[in-house]
């Protein structure tokens, strides 16, 4: 994420940057960034902050994270409460707050709920509109709503994913032992 509220953005793929300050009030970095669409998008913060636009941030709004409603345990010991990974899945706001991923409808009352499974990492597929997950048993997992979910292979992938990417009806990751596998519904390759 960027260290000083701002994020970057060029309307000619690349060639010149614009910056654009983000209205953070506890927090100095964006750890993570998602966009739906040209308006609407959703970030989280190093310290237990979301906003959320409607308007490509022109405006924004704060809402609750979990943590703020208790849906974690937290303690002073404990490592800065992030968010980490965000994303607008259709009616759906998705969030990576210390380590747990959980949903809520994007309505003006936020509600988060933990999914049924304990979700590593996720990507979206826009392609088909499934969110692709990876469990912390390293199962390969594709949702088509927060509560409905098919395993997408048998194989379980050999080490936790660093980055993934969903596109194409197919899973790729390069994982923490610095292989490349992609997982869809006819298996798993390395």
């Amino acid at each position: 994420g960027t260290a000083d509220k701002t994020i970057y953005y060029s309307t000619d793929v690349g060639e010149h940057f614009k910056a654009l300050k983000i209205p953070l009030k506890k927090s100095d970095m964006i750890y993570g960034l998602y966009m739906a669409d040209s308006f609407r998008g959703i970030i989280g913060s190093d310290e237990n902050e979301i906003l959320i636009t409607e308007n490509n941030w022109r405006t924004a709004r704060s809402i609750p994270t979990p943590l703020d409603q208790k849906k974690l345990v937290y303690s002073k010991h404990s490592p800065r409460p992030e968010v980490s990974k965000v994303l607008i899945w259709g009616p759906y706001l998705i969030v990576k707050q210390r380590w747990k991923v959980f949903y809520a409808l994007s309505t003006n009352k936020i509600d988060w709920q933990p999914f049924p499974v304990q979700i590593y990492d996720f990507a979206l597929d826009k392609n088909t509109n499934l969110l692709w997950a990876v469990d912390n048993s390293h199962r390969v997992l594709t949702f088509t709503s927060p509560t409905e979910y098919v395993l997408a292979t048998n194989e379980h992938i050999p080490a936790y994913p660093i980055d993934i990417k969903a596109v194409n009806s197919s899973l790729y990751m390069i994982l923490s032992d610095n292989r490349i596998c992609r997982a869809n519904h006819n298996g798993l390759t390395c």
